[in-house]
């Protein structure tokens, strides 16, 4: 921001919390206005950037980064550039395509790249505000509902191939940035799917072609996506055979993704088999830590 000679507005709000439920109206209610209020105060401002999951559900709200995205925009007018970066789980819908100048996604999975994603929303933003550029969006989605485990960014899994194939498009004349998505699986929402957002620089065509081929190459990948399910007898089994450290992952109760993590399958069957060797696991238990 100090490289682009930029006065940061009052209007900077910030909330997080780890996934659950949907969010009441009320809580979702009282976030936005916080937001949308300073920004109303400020007056004319040059260009907005809002850092987001992309996931969020309210009770009644099943786009809310698209409803919050219609709200800046009415707001600060349809020339403002207006950029939301994402993680790369978000449900992306068209309302959001619609409203913004660019959706920029996290690249990588495990997520290590928060800090760099801001770097290039806050960069696609300061090239439209300069007249650098003149971005526009296209979104290309397939049904798909993938598996987080066979969803990371790097080795040699579907989307680590398109991860490498993004970072290499990018490089091309006319192509400003290439989100790939793999929805967060566990939303029931009517535009579910993964697929890519792609940003060009005034190139409708480009973008929407680019688009449509990392989701038709997603789809063509999909039945890589399938994870390996083995039992949890299995699991151990497995774990006990294998030199050094094991992590065995409970993904159906996986707190990340708004489970309540208070599964003890892999704890009684690891007392079941009388495993001796070193083990730790978590279990969430209120009552048991109050004794």
């Amino acid at each position: 921001m100090h490289a682009g000679s930029c006065n940061r507005s009052p209007a900077r709000r910030g909330a997080r919390c780890v996934s659950g439920g949907p969010l009441s109206d009320v809580c979702y209610t009282y976030l936005k206005e916080a937001l949308l209020a300073p920004l109303r105060e400020a007056g004319r401002v040059d260009g907005v950037l809002l850092a987001m999951h992309g996931s969020m559900v309210t009770v009644s709200e099943g786009d809310p980064e698209g409803d919050l995205l219609a709200c800046v925009r009415e707001i600060v007018g349809p020339d403002v550039p207006v950029v939301m970066t994402l993680d790369l789980h978000a449900y992306v819908t068209a309302r959001m395509v619609h409203h913004a100048t660019g959706l920029v996604s996290f690249t990588h999975y495990p997520h290590d790249d928060t800090y760099t994603t801001g770097e290039r929303g806050a960069r696609l933003l300061f090239d439209a505000l300069h007249g650098k550029t003149k971005p526009v969006i296209a979104l290309a989605k397939v049904p798909l509902l993938a598996a987080g485990c066979k969803g990371m960014t790097f080795g040699d899994g579907p989307m680590a191939h398109l991860t490498r194939r993004a970072r290499e498009t990018e490089k091309q004349p006319g192509v400003l940035s290439i989100s790939c998505f793999q929805i967060h699986p566990n939303n029931d929402q009517p535009e579910m799917g993964s697929g890519a957002v792609v940003i060009t620089d005034d190139d409708p065509e480009l973008a929407r072609h680019t688009a449509l081929s990392f989701a038709e190459e997603c789809w063509a990948r999909r039945f890589e996506f399938e994870p390996e399910v083995v039992s949890v007898a299995e699991a151990v089994t497995r774990g006990r055979a294998a030199d050094g450290a094991v992590l065995l992952v409970d993904t159906s109760d996986y707190a990340g993704c708004g489970a309540p993590g208070d599964s003890v399958a892999l704890l009684r069957e690891l007392l079941a088999l009388c495993v001796t060797e070193r083990c730790f696991t978590m279990t969430v238990d209120p009552t048991a830590a109050r004794i």
